[in-house]
């Protein structure tokens, strides 16, 4: 009876894997970065992406590791403010607000940065991993871009 169980629950599982197919989502264009504040606890940036998903489902987006660089300077890592969902079939704009926190110990000089932001921008990279979860999968995918930003 254990063997016809586990052999049930086996075709499920595979009849169930295989019924989706995954196509890579992909960064199409970031339109548009913009530095919404800096403070000592942290900076919050607004981007606007072109991204291509070309799924037939909706995927949902959440932050895993990702690093905010000022500069090539770390500035911490960074958050999704709000929920990021890529529309099934779409390439399309999206607006994300991305939090990143400084640590205790973080070296920033915020004056040189708001300075050099006011005249000539600043260069911020992000980089790192967001988690990609649809039909109660997920996967892990490595993001990394920079853009020149003016307050």
């Amino acid at each position: 009876m254990k063997n016809v169980q586990f052999i049930a629950a086996l075709f499920l599982a595979l009849t169930l894997s295989s019924c989706i197919d995954y196509e890579d989502v992909e960064l199409v264009e970031v339109n548009n970065a913009e530095m919404l504040s800096l403070s000592p606890e942290g900076a919050v940036f607004k981007i606007v992406a072109t991204v291509n998903n070309p799924n037939d489902y909706n995927i949902n987006l959440v932050t895993k590791d990702v690093k905010v660089y000022i500069n090539d300077n770390l500035l911490g890592t960074a958050n999704f403010k709000n929920k990021v969902k890529l529309e099934k079939k779409s390439n399309q704009q999206y607006e994300v607000i991305v939090v990143s926190s400084i640590p205790p110990d973080g070296n920033i000089d915020i004056g040189t940065i708001t300075a050099s932001a006011l005249f000539s921008g600043v260069r911020v990279k992000v980089e790192g991993d967001v988690k990609a979860t649809a039909k109660g999968l997920s996967k892990t995918i490595p993001i990394s871009f920079t853009e020149k930003v003016e307050l």
